[in-house]
């Protein structure tokens, strides 16, 4: 006769499952800390480093109207050379509208931490037309294009250091005004 395997759990290891369950199901009911990261911010947090984002966007764009309105026309190569490249005025835009979508949903502490980081994080952005603009050059023959490809590097702690005045700058605003303002609020 062949033994019978009982199919209903007995005992201590029962006793331990239904536990451990239990407790699973109150953890999902309570808000988690990973929960609060994902929640969005308010309004006010969010303008603010949508602003943040964009204002440098806003004065690299203007660096070649200063300068046409300082030195004259210029040519277009040159303009595009000096603003979109060294200073990476194009690399930014992209930066600024990837940046922008990207802290849409993100919480106030994830959108900090961004902050902190966002300098590094510019850093492909600003050499990925570097590397494309020398590439083309050589392409189209001239070999000093190989030295385009690689002289962003040589410019990059530059765009790194102005990234963290300007992160610093940022924060510091954002520590005194909004913070303590929101704070004051939840009292």
């Amino acid at each position: 006769m062949p033994a019978t395997v009982s199919t209903q759990p007995h005992g201590r290891a029962a006793e331990m499952s239904f536990n451990y369950y239990q407790s699973e199901l109150i953890a999902l009911r309570q808000p988690s800390k990973r929960f609060a990261e994902r929640s969005p911010v308010n309004n006010s947090v969010s303008r603010f480093f949508q602003i943040s984002i964009w204002t440098p966007a806003a004065l690299l764009l203007s660096l070649p109207f200063l300068e046409v309105w300082s030195r004259g026309k210029g040519s277009l190569e040159d303009v595009l050379v000096t603003f979109g490249l060294w200073f990476g005025a194009l690399a930014y835009l992209t930066f600024a509208v990837w940046a922008s979508c990207y802290i849409k949903k993100k919480s106030e502490s994830a959108i900090v931490r961004l902050a902190w980081f966002a300098p590094l994080v510019f850093i492909p952005f600003y050499g990925i037309p570097w590397v494309a603009y020398g590439l083309f050059h050589v392409a189209m023959g001239d070999v000093s294009g190989f030295a385009m490809a690689v002289l962003w590097v040589a410019f990059s702690p530059c765009i790194v250091i102005a990234g963290y005045v300007f992160v610093a700058l940022t924060l510091v605003v954002y520590e005194v005004f909004l913070k303590s303002a929101n704070s004051g609020r939840e009292r």
